[in-house]
């Protein structure tokens, strides 16, 4: 299964919370990375948070050191400050997060939402090219494809490095 991915929301010294928009309301699944998470090293405690779809974290370790462990792990992958987005927003990203899951999942980890779109619009743009759909539907397609497939990169290139 592939990490769950998750926002720094805030962070102190020995004091971190973890948001997860996907999880908002799924108590098993937060108490499930919880516990996971207490089995990585420098980690005092994990409280999880259902209603918020958080985590806080309790650590000895500075951020970076904790952060490239809980990497490491596998449990979760951390993106960096939680984007600032209008409800609505962070409705249809906690549904594309586990849309996301689904698909990594199924696919054992071979394709990721993004690039599930990229190979669906391929196809459409395909079909639509041997219909003689040549500059309306098809070259929509293509683009919105190539669109799909560049977020997906964009995503991988820009994850912030482990603090050392």
């Amino acid at each position: 299964m592939s990490p769950q991915q998750a926002w720094i929301a805030h962070s102190t010294q020995g004091r971190t919370r973890l948001q997860m928009p996907a999880l908002r309301g799924d108590r098993g699944g937060l108490e499930s990375i919880a516990r996971q998470l207490g089995q990585v090293d420098a980690l005092d405690g994990v409280t999880a948070n259902p209603a918020t779809g958080s985590l806080v974290l309790l650590h000895r370790v500075g951020w970076g050191e904790l952060a490239e462990r809980i990497e490491r792990s596998g449990v979760l992958r951390i993106e960096g400050p939680l984007p600032d987005m209008a409800p609505l927003s962070r409705w249809v990203a906690g549904v594309a997060d586990r849309l996301d899951a689904e698909v990594r999942t199924s696919t054992s980890g071979s394709l990721d939402l993004g690039s599930l779109g990229f190979v669906l619009m391929m196809g459409a743009s395909a079909l639509q090219l041997a219909r003689g759909q040549v500059l309306g539907p098809a070259s929509n397609l293509f683009f919105l494809g190539l669109t799909s497939l560049a977020r997906s990169f964009r995503a991988a290139a820009t994850k912030p490095p482990p603090e050392a």
